[in-house]
């Protein structure tokens, strides 16, 4: 968690991680991000190739893209609906 609060000094708006890292799981560092007043702002998209990797989420990515042979047009889209919402 020492990242993630070296990291509240800086601006930026999103964060594009893989589900599965090798410290601390995409679940768990959504779940920092969002449980803190400052970064609640930020914007997260897993990136995965797992259909069913929200099935034990408990805090909620704001989008998702899976990997395949279309990743570009998929993160495309995801991007231009985050632009809507914003």
């Amino acid at each position: 968690m020492n990242d993630i609060q070296e990291r509240k000094n800086r601006q930026f708006d999103i964060v594009i991680t893989e589900i599965e890292l090798s410290k601390l799981s995409g679940h768990a560092l959504t779940a920092a991000i969002k449980s803190e007043p400052a970064l609640q702002h930020v914007r997260v998209i897993y990136v995965t190739s797992s259909k069913s990797a929200l099935a034990d989420s408990v805090c909620m990515p704001d989008a998702m893209v899976l990997k395949d042979l279309s990743m570009s047009a998929n993160l495309e889209s995801v991007l231009s609906r985050l632009n809507r919402i914003s």
